[in-house]
């Protein structure tokens, strides 16, 4: 598995509509998950589809719910498609602003 530094708490959602959302990481939309009702089960349950951007692989599909964030992220890694980040800046040099001359 390739090296990266995405944790599944960079893995975010941006709801569209009523069962269907954006997955969001770095600010940068990657794919997107929708829910749909599981008509074959006798108890009504949901399953989740999660389609990522530029995947040649395709579509996969979940029951588990609690296994959406960190199927995406396990899914970013080894597929390759971790969005690209710049490096961080840090905290005392965010703080400061630049003044010009005027």
């Amino acid at each position: 598995m390739p090296s990266t530094n995405l944790s599944i708490d960079d893995v975010r959602f941006r709801h569209r509509t009523a069962g269907e959302c954006d997955i969001v990481v770095y600010g940068q939309t990657v794919g997107s998950v929708m829910r749909r009702a599981d008509i074959a089960s006798p108890d009504g349950g949901w399953f989740y589809v999660i389609h990522l951007c530029d995947d040649r692989r395709g579509p996969k599909q979940l029951d588990d719910r609690d296994a959406v964030r960190s199927t995406i992220a396990a899914m970013l890694v080894e597929r390759n498609l971790v969005p690209w980040t710049p490096p961080p800046v840090h905290p005392d040099h965010a703080a400061r602003r630049r003044h010009c001359p005027a």
